[in-house]
């Protein structure tokens, strides 16, 4: 199965454009704290090519108090441990509260996740994109 994000940040009008297909939802981070984005059922589709003429709408949002994104496959948080436990976005989401530079949230997520599994290679593709905002 083929997922996609699609995100559009239009800085003129300090808005962002949003579409999920069949991906896990985005982990963003506001002035306020840090979410698991959860767009509107119409801006969510199936994977790409599971059905013939889906078609795939956008949400857009204010980027007023919005700073970073981070995009991220399934392989993220259905790592598992020994113990059949996944990694799930609970933890990932801790590993981003803990803030720092873009670059070091992002290693310290890879090496998290690898932490957590039961080897240190990866059961699932996995993919991470993170982007940030600086005014």
């Amino acid at each position: 199965k083929v997922t996609a994000f699609y995100g559009l940040v239009d800085l003129t009008k300090g808005e962002i454009q949003l579409s999920i297909a069949g991906h896990v939802n985005p982990i963003a981070v506001f002035d306020d704290g840090v979410r698991q984005l959860v767009p509107p059922v119409h801006a969510c589709g199936p994977a790409l090519g599971i059905a013939e003429n889906n078609s795939y709408g956008t949400v857009s949002a204010p980027l007023s108090g919005f700073r970073r994104l981070i995009c991220f496959t399934e392989g993220f948080q259905n790592t598992s441990n020994l113990e059949g436990e996944q990694f799930g976005v609970t933890r990932m989401l801790e590993e981003v509260e803990r803030g720092g530079d873009l670059d070091r949230v992002m290693e310290r997520l890879v090496e998290a996740v690898k932490g957590f599994g039961e080897n240190p290679e990866f059961e699932n593709a996995i993919c991470l994109l993170g982007w940030e905002i600086t005014r």
